[in-house]
């Protein structure tokens, strides 16, 4: 694995590649023995916040013994509602400020191990009933609902300089009655650029969800995604849908149909993120 990652990284001296992993302890976990497989969030937090750290601690030391850079995680939703399928124990509670808490814990435990994190799924995928890997899942929430609970642990992770944020493929009718979260441009710029004041990367859940795919193409969520205001697009399985993704940015950076702003923004998220965190700069092998 180490000879994998060093080898990926040499690929560009200039700009080494990001080596990442969706990698949170419990339901998920990426690699096998002699990996450490840690319990889920919620069971750790119920030990404290040092309980937290450590474990996140542990973890990141362990990937970036590998050569890993970035883990997607921690989880900053709250488990809100017990009939969620897809979050449950990955969140750190069911209350807003002790997943906030336990989420900057955890962050500032990873980031002094030396990895870049990101903190998901914006503004909240707690409340769900429906898993968004299958469906597109609904919250009917008020704004002054979601800023009162989903919002409060992003906000606080945000305040405390977390470098990444996921989104989730989650409609929320308050904010944006026409598209979820991922691509919507209300959300990502009018919320979280905006009100909550976030400077860092904006990256997008897996683009080949079905909360996605049973609505839009390929090309058109990515492009979607970056008008938005996301800086990264995840396309996690497929190369077809990927490459139908690129090419979709490409004609519409070309046609001027995507906003001359969009198409330059992840460049330019990406330096704003390695200016500001140079402890936990991409690290690479290369000679």
């Amino acid at each position: 694995m180490r000879a994998l990652t060093r080898d990926l990284h040499c690929l560009d001296r200039r700009a080494p590649p990001l080596i990442a992993i969706d990698h949170e302890g419990g339901r998920v976990h990426r690699l096998a023995s002699p990996f450490t497989h840690f319990p889920p969030a919620r069971e750790v937090a119920a030990h404290g916040t040092p309980a937290v750290a450590a474990v996140a601690g542990a973890m990141a030391r362990e990937l970036a013994a590998i050569g890993v850079d970035l883990t997607f995680a921690p989880v900053l939703d709250v488990a809100s509602n017990p009939a969620n399928p897809v979050i449950g124990d990955r969140a750190f509670s069911d209350e807003p400020e002790v997943v906030a808490r336990c989420a900057i814990a955890a962050f500032r435990a990873t980031r002094a191990a030396g990895l870049l994190t990101c903190g998901k799924h914006f503004p909240g995928h707690g409340d769900t009933r429906t898993d968004s890997h299958l469906e597109l899942p609904v919250i009917e929430k008020s704004r002054r609902g979601l800023a009162a609970l989903e919002l409060v642990p992003f906000r606080r992770a945000v305040a405390s300089g977390i470098p990444m944020l996921m989104t989730a493929h989650v409609l929320y009718p308050a904010v944006d009655p026409g598209l979820p979260a991922t691509l919507s441009r209300p959300i990502l710029t009018g919320i979280l650029r905006r009100a909550l004041g976030f400077r860092g990367v904006i990256c997008s859940d897996d683009l080949e969800m079905h909360a996605i795919t049973d609505h839009h193409a390929p090309g058109d969520a990515a492009v979607a995604s970056l008008a938005a205001g996301a800086d990264l697009l995840l396309f996690c399985h497929r190369q077809d849908e990927l490459r139908a993704a690129i090419d979709a940015v490409e004609r519409a950076s070309a046609t001027g149909a995507c906003r001359s702003d969009a198409s330059r923004r992840p460049s330019a998220g990406f330096r704003r993120w390695r200016a500001g965190a140079p402890a936990i700069a991409v690290r690479s092998a290369c000679r």
